[in-house]
């Protein structure tokens, strides 16, 4: 059975998908919130903005914001094998995309990005690639596909496309 496409999914199954995807940038800005909260009402105000906005920091890392909205995955890989560029299957909080991306820095926009949350036929492809994982980065170029690659090999996958 091939998997729905994010629009002819329920709207329960779409508000999951949100939350999911939204649910480690939350924590983190309640947690900003509530850090806030107790330094107006008598804690070290000095302490307080410095965790205030390293917490706002943190959810903005594991929020989809990082990453552009990409495309669906059949659009995807036509993209990569058209540009000649590497297609990276990436979720929101992963702790090694994030170091990608920000290693990549203007470079990883050349690149194509496909949130697996956000498309069932990209985490299929996934787990396709990593033994039933959703193991994430996973870089596809046509030599093959890698698993948590080093960003200086995507860079270098980047310069050569």
């Amino acid at each position: 059975m091939t998997p729905k496409p994010e629009a002819a999914r329920s709207p329960k199954a779409r508000r999951a998908m949100f939350v999911r995807r939204w649910r480690g940038a939350a924590i983190a800005i309640a947690a900003a919130g509530i850090v806030a909260l107790i330094t107006v009402t008598g804690g070290d105000r000095a302490t307080g903005l410095v965790l205030t906005v390293a917490l706002l920091v943190a959810g903005w890392l594991v929020s989809p914001v990082l990453f552009p909205r990409g495309p669906d995955w059949t659009t995807a890989q036509q993209l990569a094998q058209t540009r000649g560029v590497p297609l990276i299957l990436w979720k929101p909080g992963c702790a090694y995309c994030i170091r990608l991306r920000l290693t990549l820095g203007t470079a990883g926009s050349r690149a194509i990005w496909v949130d697996i949350w956000a498309d069932e036929n990209a985490a299929a492809a996934t787990r396709s690639l990593n033994d039933g994982n959703e193991t994430t980065p996973t870089v596809i170029t046509a030599d093959g596909a890698r698993t948590n690659p080093q960003p200086g090999w995507v860079k270098a996958q980047l310069k050569t496309s």
